[in-house]
């Protein structure tokens, strides 16, 4: 059923993947509200905790952050919210690219996809450039990864378009599977929202893509007071602008965290790589293989962004090879698995953003694989058959898209460094405890994005004091963070909060407080954990696997060493 809105109004778009049905509502249900906190909120009241992830009952929401349609930079990120297959929990995935831009430029705050077809379909939604939006049959994707979806749907509805895509990891209701989202400048599906299985969530309700055309008639801002806005706009823009140290992408962080140990090693052993190890796979070698055959740095993932994190690496001939080249893939599918070798890694990132794969999930997986003897440490081509036999499909296919914890069991492993069914981010939890204590007590899982430690002066990263309680303070900030904008705009834009606060306020036309803004941080934490416990992830989850606590890491001396009773006492006290 073809749906159609014309209201100047943000609204929140409502489809029925079984009825086609659309159905809109304002985001006056859903005040001052968006990304991560609109995301949870709408989950946490319309689904049951102990529905099937793969059921009816399930919702997929995309959500816009709270200041997209504004002058602000990097505030076209998009949310992703469901109830994860991966973790059994709540989840929310957080991802840049291009839909975000032109879902805001449709004047859509939020889309909800509801129920699910009474049989296996491949459809795609389409958000037209005159503001319809239907469900149209697309069995002519089936199966296809996510470069040539966007390239087959390209051809079919051309000029400025934006897309969100599942690969055949996602059809194949892998539990680690992607949403990939088109990049700005390349074009190309590199941005991932990725973690915990949402995926899979989309291609349950039949949708293999999400089309979003640019509006012929863009939505625009009904400022409460444009004068008093154009007056602290340019502050804020300013201030993140300033001191950008992610000019270069995030692969620079390469650079504190191996020769510190708190990037992983070997599945997470917590070594650190050798001298000669070092030399091969450094900041600067991943720099220069970046700008070899007209590489990339520098560019935005998204219309308005000033941070320009992303890059884009190419093969020899000039051919796109893959691009938004990230620190966490850098790592865990560079040492981690004992590869040293930025070819190796650059093909393992093109092949999960175009099967739909986790990164971080699938390389955790392969440092597993590794670690149980299933193929020997540095044999290249190995891995690059391995990602050929995954792609064909079959039983080791089958076996990696369980994730990390799941695969790890079945092979019998003795480490598994997961968390709530989750592998965990790129930081050696011994050598970065503050980070580790966000692992384990995070509602989302082991989440990089739900409150780093690293860098923060106010703690010694491998001893105990002030760790639990710097973890706390993030986690509400972090809700709040990727609710507004991109994290690296985040930061600066804290330096200068009461010009933030006032942008908000002469946008919406209500006052703005630090602790509203934060408080609401917080409530959505609240919810995310009681919807947990409702769904069976009790207080005891809240821990990291035991070798963590039992094994030194060589490199520090230090275990994890935060207990339950510390958390019990400092964080369940807290969030109960």
């Amino acid at each position: 059923m073809e749906g159609r809105e014309d209201t100047k109004m943000k609204k929140i778009v409502r489809i029925n993947t079984r009825t086609r049905e659309t159905v809109y509502s304002s985001e006056g249900d859903f005040p001052k509200m968006g990304g991560r906190i609109l995301t949870s909120h709408i989950i946490t009241s319309e689904v049951d905790p102990k529905a099937d992830p793969f059921g009816a009952g399930n919702k997929l929401v995309v959500a816009g952050m709270i200041p997209a349609g504004t002058t602000i930079s990097s505030t076209y990120r998009l949310s992703v919210g469901f109830k994860s297959p991966l973790t059994g929990g709540i989840k929310e995935a957080n991802v840049g690219g291009t839909a975000g831009y032109y879902l805001s430029g449709q004047g859509i705050k939020a889309i909800i996809l509801e129920d699910k077809p009474e049989k296996p379909e491949c459809n795609i939604l389409v958000i037209a450039a005159d503001g319809s939006i239907r469900v149209e049959e697309a069995s002519y994707l089936e199966g296809k990864g996510t470069y040539e979806t966007e390239d087959i749907l390209r051809e079919r509805f051309s000029g400025k378009v934006g897309f969100m895509s599942v690969g055949p990891a996602g059809e194949r209701g892998y539990l680690n599977s992607s949403i990939m989202v088109t990049e700005m400048g390349l074009e190309r599906p590199c941005r991932a929202a990725a973690r915990g299985g949402g995926g899979a969530v989309m291609a349950s309700k039949g949708i293999k893509a999400i089309v979003v055309q640019q509006a012929d008639h863009p939505y625009t801002i009904q400022y409460a007071d444009k004068e008093a806005y154009k007056a602290t706009a340019k502050t804020v823009n300013q201030a993140i602008r300033k001191d950008n140290v992610f000019s270069s992408g995030t692969v620079v962080l390469l650079g504190m965290t191996i020769p510190s140990g708190i990037a992983p090693y070997r599945n997470f052993n917590g070594d650190t790589a050798t001298e000669r190890e070092q030399e091969q796979y450094n900041v600067q070698t991943v720099m220069d293989r970046m700008q070899e055959n007209g590489g990339k740095l520098g560019h935005s993932c998204q219309p308005g962004c000033v941070i320009q994190c992303s890059n884009a690496i190419y093969e020899k001939d000039g051919t796109f090879l893959t691009g938004g080249y990230e620190y966490e893939t850098a790592e865990l599918a560079g040492p981690n698995c004992g590869i040293f070798d930025t070819e190796i890694v650059a093909r393992i990132d093109r092949f999960c953003d175009d099967f739909g794969f986790d990164t971080i999930e699938f390389a955790v997986s392969l440092g597993i694989y590794l670690d149980c003897g299933k193929m020997p440490w540095g044999n290249y081509d190995a891995v690059l058959e391995l990602l050929n036999t995954i792609r064909k499909r079959g039983s080791l296919a089958d076996d990696f898209g369980l994730g990390a914890e799941r695969l790890g069991k079945k092979l019998g492993a003795r480490h598994i460094p997961t968390v709530k069914g989750q592998a965990l981010a790129a930081y050696e939890p011994r050598n970065l405890k503050g980070t580790g204590v966000t692992y384990a007590i995070s509602p989302m899982g082991a989440d990089h994005t739900s409150g780093s430690t690293l860098g923060n002066p106010s703690v010694v990263p491998h001893e105990k004091a002030g760790q639990l309680e710097l973890s706390a303070e993030l986690q509400s900030i972090m809700v709040t963070a990727d609710s507004h904008m991109c994290l690296f705009a985040w930061g600066n834009v804290m330096e200068v909060a009461e010009d933030y606060l006032k942008v908000l306020s002469a946008t919406f036309g209500e006052p703005w407080s630090m602790e509203e803004m934060f408080g609401m941080g917080m409530e959505t934490l609240k919810k995310e954990i009681a919807f947990n416990r409702a769904a069976g992830i009790g207080p005891d989850k809240d821990k990291l696997p035991d070798f963590f606590y039992e094994e030194p890491s060589p490199v520090t001396g230090a275990i994890y060493d935060i207990t339950a009773e510390e958390i019990a006492q400092k964080w369940h006290s807290m969030v109960q």
